[in-house]
């Protein structure tokens, strides 16, 4: 058996500063490796040769995406293939791991019946005072309250709907078994990736203490409004539909599936994509069994719908 608890994945591209913050937060620990695979960053490359420098003598493992496909989904498999641990979390390389977190994680790493451990978010930013946090992780911690609450269906929800392969603790066995990778795309890479571990994994559990902090960085990925990022978006949701369609029990799907279609569509006529290209998302959505004209309310209006009916304040 590996000395190597856990091993924590971060894609890396122009932002030491901000990764030189979140390695500062992880700390050293005996039973934790840290993997950072840079995706042939093109700026402040001095300042990442210092992070280097800094954090390779604390046992951080760097590499650089060497793939030949430059994106974060790439980059994150790199990471992947390193790891060693009997459990993995990944990370954004703009994010922070709070106080206490090793405490809060380490405590279920014996935990063996578990395939993932859901962890909710944090939403005190402790370090910016960061506005609009909250709005950030919504979906997350609602899904997560909705399976400590017990309530129907939301085992299923939090496995199909919680998009973000962070704040949560993922056996490395399940990966290997079911050859789970991130899509490697510029956007989105992590839905189809969270989705199959989500429908793989055998039980699955949630902790209530966060051991994470996501931020909201402007200029990221996240939040590219051009309508080739749009777009790239939109396929990666369409595999995401289509596995669920052909991987999941149908009836235990339709219960939770909502009209995530509509909103998308919605979405792009705001942005003034034009006629044709709403057409054409129609189609695709379509194809790939996307809900479009449903009258099922969005995940995050239907879980405060159920918290609050079983009298939980949201």
């Amino acid at each position: 058996m590996s000395d190597i608890r856990l091993s924590i994945v971060i894609p890396h591209f122009n932002s030491p500063v901000k990764l030189d913050e979140l390695l500062g937060s992880i700390g050293q620990h005996d039973d934790v490796e840290v993997i950072v695979t840079d995706d042939n960053s093109t700026k402040y490359l001095d300042e990442y040769e210092a992070c280097v420098a800094k954090y390779s003598g604390r046992g951080v493992k760097f590499f650089k995406n060497d793939s030949g496909q430059k994106n974060a989904g790439a980059a994150r498999n790199v990471g992947l293939s390193k790891a060693t641990g009997e459990w993995l979390i990944f990370s954004d390389a703009d994010d922070y791991f709070v106080d206490g977190w090793y405490d809060a994680v380490s405590a279920n790493f014996d935990k063996t019946e578990y395939d993932v451990i859901f962890y909710k978010v944090s939403d005190i930013d402790s370090k910016h005072d960061q506005e609009g946090v909250k709005k950030a992780v919504l979906r997350y911690n609602l899904l997560c309250d909705a399976v400590l609450a017990g309530l129907e269906h939301a085992e299923d929800m939090i496995r199909i709907y919680h998009y973000a392969p962070w704040s949560k603790m993922i056996r490395h066995s399940l990966l290997k078994a079911n050859d789970i990778h991130f899509e490697s795309i510029r956007y989105s890479n992590d839905l189809l990736f969270s989705t199959k571990v989500g429908v793989c994994a055998g039980k699955i559990t949630v902790c209530d203490k966060p051991y994470y902090f996501h931020t909201t960085t402007q200029g990221s990925l996240s939040t590219n409004r051009s309508e080739e990022a749009f777009c790239t978006k939109q396929t990666a949701y369409c595999h995401r539909c289509d596995y669920l369609h052909n991987n999941m029990d149908r009836k235990r799907l339709k219960a939770v599936n909502n009209n995530e279609g509509l909103r998308r569509l919605g979405i792009a006529a705001k942005r003034h994509y034009g006629v044709r290209n709403l057409f054409k998302y129609y189609k695709m959505y379509r194809k790939n069994h996307v809900p479009v004209f449903t009258l099922k309310p969005d995940e995050i209006t239907r879980l405060k719908r159920m918290l609050r009916k079983a009298g939980k304040n949201v």
